[in-house]
């Protein structure tokens, strides 16, 4: 994020009043963001917004794309959709992983920082 264009351009004011105008016909803050950056956004690799959560829907119907489109581990997972890993009998891609850093402590995840 570009803090000095963020701040030049009095974003987030221009977010608020965008809000206010338009907050009975959208949807969420999402909408909002896409309205003002419309064309003045650029698309991350997929590991910085992987989005599941519908991907159990996806997998169902036999839609496997997700999985081959990346195989790897990603840096960032958006868990979207009602689907999210901590709701009993649910599937998600990369479930584990949530549950792996749910039951982290902070003295375990600073260890591995070497922060103790």
């Amino acid at each position: 994020m570009d803090l000095a264009w963020w701040r030049d351009h009095q974003t987030t004011q221009a977010l608020f009043e965008l809000t206010k105008e338009h907050h009975q016909h959208v949807y969420g803050d999402q909408e909002i963001l896409n309205h003002y950056f419309k064309d003045a956004w650029l698309r991350l690799p997929l590991t910085y917004n992987l989005q599941v959560g519908s991907d159990k829907d996806q997998h169902q119907y036999g839609d496997l794309a997700l999985y081959d489109e990346f195989p790897g581990l990603p840096a960032v997972i958006h868990y979207t959709s009602h689907n999210k890993p901590w709701t009993a009998n649910r599937f998600n891609h990369f479930r584990e992983i949530w549950w792996f850093y749910y039951a982290l402590s902070w003295e375990d995840a600073l260890f591995h920082l070497g922060k103790m």
